[in-house]
């Protein structure tokens, strides 16, 4: 029968299978143990791939960039920063500071220079704010500490000690006992000194130490000997200081100071913001007596000196109107009686001229006609 052969054919590949199989599962066993053998007599090694390099990170980045970039730092940082920069410049700098500041400033520079120096200033004198140190005053004066405007910096100057004078805030003015005046020419032009005249008075004071309301510069005649060209740059100018005795010997030891011309420049150049020169001041000032009764007295004389040229004036201007009004009255006056004359004239010939006619007729009647 068919089937039967089907089988019959079928049973002899099945067995030979199974003994395949069993070889193969024998060698894999066998290869094992050789392999178990090795591992035991050998130190473990690690296989690296080919065209693999060695790993350089001992601890790699755990959240890689998603788009690294694609010129990496030839030298990075041996120690990079442990807070990067949250928002780096777009375009960095090409020459960054070689030694960058350990602590960089917390309010950098809005604006910095485009150029800096080269040689950056190392020492920053003091700028003393002079209304500020001034209002600081007490009553007593003496000392104050100054008030700085720009604080001084490295090796610069510290800002001097200010001495109050009357006037600088609560510290009272003197009642003023001397005079003192010096003269002085000043390189400037009669009319750029009456433009800056405050200033100048200013810097006077500044120097002299006395408070402003004190000192008075007026200009003074010029010396016909003076050229042309010194008359039309320079102003001869005369400083009067009201002042007490401590405040008189003060100006004195002032005038006697070798290098006082070329301070009073500077002081005078800093409140007029024009740089001038000062010379002719004389060794010592003159100074005299001084009583507040005497700028009454002054006012008073000036008062009734000028009350006295006002009457005058008006008396001289009345006598005119008199003058012209008489004479205007004398002319009229004549030409009145020139014209009374002729028409009185006019009037006696006319009465005449009656008179004969009637005349003539009185004697018609008794006359005979021959």
């Amino acid at each position: 029968m068919e089937p039967t052969a089907q089988e019959t054919t079928t049973e002899p590949e099945t067995t030979t299978a199974p003994e395949t199989t069993t070889t193969t599962t024998t060698t894999s066993t066998t290869s094992a143990a050789t392999t178990s053998t090795v591992a035991s007599t050998t130190e473990p090694t690690t296989t690296t791939p080919a065209g693999t390099l060695e790993p350089a990170t001992i601890a790699p980045t755990e959240q890689p960039s998603a788009m690294p970039t694609m010129i990496p730092t030839e030298q990075p940082t041996a120690m990079p920063t442990m807070i990067p920069t949250e928002q780096p410049t777009a375009m960095p700098t090409m020459n960054p500071t070689e030694q960058p500041s350990a602590m960089p400033s917390m309010n950098p520079t809005v604006e910095p220079t485009r150029s800096p120096s080269k040689d950056p200033t190392s020492a920053v004198d003091c700028v003393t704010d002079v209304a500020a140190t001034k209002a600081t005053c007490m009553a007593e004066c003496g000392d104050v500490t100054a008030v700085a405007s720009t604080e001084a910096s490295g090796a610069g100057d510290a800002c001097p000690d200010h001495t109050c004078i009357g006037g600088d805030g609560d510290c009272p003015v003197p009642m003023a006992t001397k005079e003192v005046k010096f003269d002085m020419t000043l390189s400037m032009t009669a009319s750029e000194f009456e433009e800056s005249k405050e200033q100048v008075k200013q810097g006077v004071a500044n120097k002299l130490g006395m408070p402003f309301d004190s000192v008075d510069v007026a200009v003074k005649s010029r010396r016909l000997r003076r050229s042309l060209r010194r008359i039309l740059n320079t102003v001869d100018l005369e400083v009067t200081v009201l002042t007490d005795e401590t405040g008189s010997t003060g100006i004195e030891n002032s005038l006697a100071e070798d290098d006082f011309e070329t301070s009073l420049a500077s002081e005078i150049s800093a409140t007029t913001g024009t740089d001038v020169t000062v010379a002719g001041v004389p060794d010592a000032p003159t100074s005299t007596p001084y009583t507040a009764d005497e700028v009454t007295t002054k006012d008073e004389s000036e008062d009734s000196s000028n009350t006295s040229i006002i009457i005058v004036v008006v008396v001289i201007v009345v006598g005119l109107l008199v003058v012209v009004g008489a004479c205007k009255t004398g002319i009229m006056y004549m030409q009145d009686s020139k014209m009374e004359k002729q028409v009185g004239g006019a009037a006696m010939g006319e009465t005449e001229m009656i008179t004969e006619g009637m005349t003539e007729t009185k004697r018609q009647p008794g006359s005979t006609q021959g």
